[in-house]
């Protein structure tokens, strides 16, 4: 056995990593002041990170001595200048020497601690918004816990490495999955002996007897035996192997096994009289292999040989497709399937004979617009992502912006430009849940035949309905559908097209409200859409700034909400198993919704992202009407000094009357204070005490804290659980 030599020190500098198996060289700065390279699977370490390292002294040909790492301990930095190179190794999304600089003097020793629990605190810093530094603390929270994943492994001598294995399986919720079943460790990804798994277990105080260590046990069994070479056991022997690993009864192996079996987990099939336990996967590559066989085997015929041969020719011109020649297929046969049929038999023409064979057109059309659909929807959910990140970065920036409320179009209480966004954003997110919940749960239509009774299948099949269920299983999986629906005529309802622009129709009706706003505010000249250096906003009035952006928003978004019906009454008027006037209409209602929302969304994100705020005209249109608003704090205060509430509020009621006449009879600027400053019934509060109450900001109530709360809570998750739809090109607006 090699002869381990222990070290301890302070990481000086990372020399190399590999993010996705955590091996790492490093140099190792001792407490005696020497540099040590230390190699091994090390993840997540960074610079001023405390090491104590066992490990075997090696000599590398071109790197000199090193030290493969077998054991370590690992500590946090402490003192401030360690801290300071671990944050700014780059341990943080966000953070460079220059943030983590200012962190570290603002926050010192504590500074971990802050980013950890207190993320807020960030914000003190200048530049650092609340959305920066969740972004921060979520960087440093995915840094912890992996951390804090390797921490319980080594509890039990389990190496790091496995610790990224879990991590790709199970991302953040690795530890909490790890923590509920210790089991995992033992499965094919990790593949720890059980014994160790159950140790880790039981110490947790799972009992001998639950169903989760015995069902575990069975599918270890089942596993291990596949090492072998075994791709089944025999009932017995699995129960009588699974009851000697566990040390437990056979009556409760064997219900832990039929809980399996029932829930699909393991297939049990009779196999030469024997009653033979796979796991899933491996018996349905048993199946898969078997069927090659069969047609290899059954060299007695032609037809077997010929069928292999047919498929290999089908797999060769998958994607080579004649649509010239599919096109006058179509105009002589007056049927789309049936003219690619025809131009794929030409391709193929040892598979001519059994192309199409038990389908219907439906088989082909709906199944592919259920993908075509759900394919659409991805692209949406991404273009709804980048919409919502634009009006985030305009809510934070003007969270706290004061601007006038309006209820009826009329001027109401103070609300902020940032609050005002944040109504558009939760309408976003109502539609992205509903484009969620839309991708979920859309099935194929899978193999239903003519009239959705499986007949034809059936036939071929020879009575094996088993097999007729098995071949939808394997169209919805092969298509990344979890399933088929359950019954149907020749075709999916319509009602679920009907689902789909109804979804679609929910996001032209937020985008349309938003797009109004923007119109009215517009008109305000207080909110602008972006408009170009060159740009021409009429042919006559060349001083116009019309919002042509969000006026084809408003309508197209019209175009959508009214194509909505189309699948609607379409659904009501299908004929019991089959009607084709469906067809013609959806191949327009359809694609053309989703064209339509498409625009929309690109318009909306070019607009979200160059909206322009003109401060100074909002703050004159909040001065106008302020004094009004400020009427009721003046009350209670010239109450509080003496003053009768109800002889007050008359007086206040006359001269507002008086001030609003002045504005909209006489053109003159709001007097209501001047007014009450010079009414003796209010001889209690000074001018200075007057116009006190002319400060915006006490008029907005939580608008900044509404703001952060919401795009913390309900924005941010979903900004960070759709990252990738963020990377994407922005589109480009050509008119």
């Amino acid at each position: 056995m090699e002869e381990l030599v222990t070290c301890e020190g302070t990481v000086h500098s990372i020399i190399f990593q590999n993010a996705e198996n955590g091996y790492t060289v490093l140099r190792l700065l001792t407490e005696e002041g020497e540099v040590i390279t230390v190699v091994g699977c090390i993840p997540c370490v960074a610079p001023g990170e405390h090491l104590a390292v066992s490990g075997v002294p090696e000599t590398h040909p071109q790197h000199g001595e090193q030290l493969r790492a077998v054991e370590l301990e690992r500590s946090l930095p402490e003192d401030e200048e360690e801290i300071f190179s671990y944050l700014s190794s780059g341990i943080c999304k966000g953070v460079g020497p220059a943030t983590a600089r200012r962190i570290v003097e603002r926050f010192g020793a504590e500074t971990l601690d802050v980013l950890e629990r207190e993320p807020e605190r960030l914000t003190t810093l200048k530049g650092v918004t609340a959305r920066k530094a969740q972004e921060i603390a979520e960087s440093f929270r995915q840094h912890m816990g992996l951390r804090r994943l390797m921490a319980f492994l080594a509890q039990y001598q389990l190496p790091p490495v496995l610790a990224m294995e879990l991590r790709r399986q199970y991302g953040d919720a690795a530890l909490e999955k790890v923590r509920e079943n210790p089991y995992l460790l033992s499965g094919e990804a990790c593949g720890v002996e059980f014994s160790v798994t159950d140790g880790i277990a039981m110490g947790m105080g799972l009992a001998a007897d639950s169903d989760q260590r015995l069902q575990a046990a069975v599918t270890f069994e089942l596993s291990h035996n596949e090492n072998n070479g075994h791709v089944f056991l025999p009932r017995n022997k699995l129960i009588s192997a699974t009851t000697q690993l566990l040390d437990s009864g056979a009556e409760l192996v064997e219900q832990a096994l039929d809980s399996l079996i029932e829930r699909g987990a393991v297939v049990q099939e009779q196999v030469a009289h024997v009653e033979a336990c796979y796991l899933r996967r491996l018996w349905e590559a048993e199946c898969s292999a078997c069927i090659r066989l069969a047609g290899l085997l059954a060299a007695d015929t032609d037809r077997s040989a010929q069928a292999g041969r047919a498929v290999d020719e089908l797999e060769a011109h998958l994607t080579d497709i004649d649509y010239d020649k599919a096109a006058a297929y179509e105009k002589k046969l007056r049927h789309d399937v049936m003219a690619h049929v025809h131009t794929y038999g030409e391709a193929c023409p040892k598979a001519m004979p059994i192309i199409h064979l038990g389908a219907t057109s439906c088989y082909v059309g709906d199944n592919t617009d259920v993908i075509l659909m759900r394919e659409a929807l991805l692209l949406v959910r991404d273009k709804l992502v980048q919409v919502l990140a634009r009006l985030a970065e305009f809510a934070e920036q003007y969270k706290a912006l004061p601007t006038l409320g309006f209820t009826h179009f009329q001027p109401a209480q103070l609300v902020t430009v940032g609050k005002r966004a944040t109504l558009w954003m939760n309408e976003l997110l109502m539609d992205l849940e509903e484009v969620e919940h839309r991708i979920a749960s859309l099935k194929l239509l899978g193999s239903k035949g003519t009239t959705g009774t499986q007949a034809s299948f059936l036939e071929l099949f020879e009575g094996d309905h088993e097999k007729c269920r098995a071949l939808e299983r394997k169209i919805a999986a092969e298509m990344g559908f979890d399933a088929v629906v359950p019954v149907s005529g020749q075709t999916y309802s319509r009602k679920m097209d009907y689902a789909v622009l109804s979804t679609l129709s929910g996001i032209a009706q937020s985008a349309s409200k938003f797009a109004t706003d923007l119109r009215l505010l517009c008109h305000l000249k207080e909110v602008e859409e972006p408009f170009e250096k060159n740009q021409i906003g009429s042919s006559a009035m060349p001083y116009k700034r019309n919002p042509m952006r969000c006026e084809r928003i408003c309508a197209l978004a019209r175009y959508v909400m009214a194509d909505a019906v189309n699948p609607a009454v379409t659904a009501s008027a299908q004929w019991f198993e089959r009607t084709l006037d469906d067809s013609a209409n959806k191949r327009l209602s359809v694609p053309e919704a989703f064209l339509a929302v498409d625009a929309i969304l690109s318009i909306y994100a070019n607009v979200a992202g160059g909206l322009v705020v003109h401060e100074k005209v909002i703050e004159r249109h909040v001065r106008e009407e302020l004094p009004f608003m400020a009427s009721e704090n003046i009350l209670m205060d010239a109450v509080k000094r003496g003053g009768n509430r109800q002889e007050l509020h008359e007086r206040i009621r006359v001269l507002s009357q008086e001030a609003g006449a002045n504005v909209k009879d006489c053109g003159l600027s709001n007097n209501l204070i001047e007014l009450i400053a010079a009414d003796p019934a209010f001889s209690m509060l000074s001018r200075e005490e007057l116009t006190a109450h002319l400060e915006p900001a006490r008029y907005i109530g939580r608008c900044p804290q509404q703001v952060e709360d919401f795009l913390a809570h309900d924005v941010q998750p979903v900004l960070e659980r759709y990252a990738a739809a963020l990377q994407g090109k922005e589109t480009e607006l050509k008119v």
